[in-house]
């Protein structure tokens, strides 16, 4: 054996479980960033929302554990708007791709709404809006994704909604100038509100039951039903960020304890009923 090719000031070789400790060390600093990273995150929410929308075989299933009855429930008209003229030409939802929710809303029982939404939520939106009636930002859970979205509410009063649609007033006039501010200075594209077309309604009934059974966190339902006949059926609790993986958990597990499939439907609502409407105006 020539032993020429061996320096003496060669250094010795690792053992491996030296190289083991240190990749588990490695791994454990990568996790307390992650973990820290996501405790920061949280801790700017003001609250998080955990949602399931239940597949269409299984919404009975739903509406039997909950109780839901129609005349029990609290009855919304909902409209959205979007850029139809792009989607005439690409086929995209130009600002819902780019992360814009316009939303309209009638309710029976409460005030009619205005909102802008955008998810997620970026470094452009600046901490002033904090602390302005009708801002918030939220976590929507879906599953494994988890979007951070914040939105800015306001009321409309009464007959608005109806004299926009029938042209009498201009979209814009149903967004506060903050609205339009917030909307300007935070979304990811610019937008010209009067450009858009509104589109619905999409009837929603929504219900707070009363639960028994382990879950301890309130559970609202809400089903949206669109023209062409399809129900969408959303379960969704609302907590404290601190208390989101907890309760997210025990959701999951209340809902395969009753057999309902706790993955549910894996597009949002909100898509589904835009492609709708907007494939509608196409025809």
């Amino acid at each position: 054996m020539n032993n020429s090719i061996i320096s003496s000031n060669s250094p010795p070789a690792r053992p491996t479980q030296q190289f083991w400790v240190g990749e588990l060390l490695d791994l454990a600093a990568i996790y307390i960033v992650v973990t820290k990273n996501m405790s920061n995150s949280l801790e700017q929410l003001d609250a998080v929302e955990i949602k399931v929308t239940i597949k269409p075989e299984q919404i009975k299933v739903a509406e039997d554990l909950f109780k839901l009855k129609q005349d029990e429930s609290e009855k919304r008209k909902i409209y959205f708007c979007e850029d139809i003229q792009t989607f005439r030409t690409t086929g995209k939802l130009q600002l819902f791709e780019h992360g814009i929710i316009l939303r309209l809303r009638k309710n029976q029982d409460n005030p009619d709404d205005s909102t802008v939404k955008l998810r997620p939520v970026s470094s452009q939106i600046s901490s002033e809006w904090r602390g302005i009636e009708g801002f918030k930002i939220e976590g929507d859970w879906v599953g494994d994704r988890r979007i951070e979205s914040a939105s800015f509410t306001t009321e409309q009063k009464q007959d608005e909604i109806e004299e926009t649609l029938e042209g009498k007033r201009s979209l814009d006039k149903l967004f506060s100038e903050q609205q339009e501010h917030f909307l300007k200075t935070s979304a990811q594209i610019e937008i010209h509100l009067n450009n858009l077309q509104v589109l619905g309604p999409v009837k929603a009934f929504r219900w707070k039951p009363k639960l028994g059974g382990s879950l301890t966190y309130p559970i609202r339902c809400e089903r949206w039903h669109i023209p062409d006949g399809r129900q969408l059926l959303e379960l969704s609790i609302r907590v404290q960020p601190k208390h989101a993986q907890v309760a997210q958990e025990e959701f999951m597990q209340y809902l395969k304890d009753n057999k309902l499939d706790p993955t549910g439907v894996q597009e949002t609502k909100t898509r589904l009923v835009l492609e709708y409407f907007a494939n509608e105006l196409q025809e």
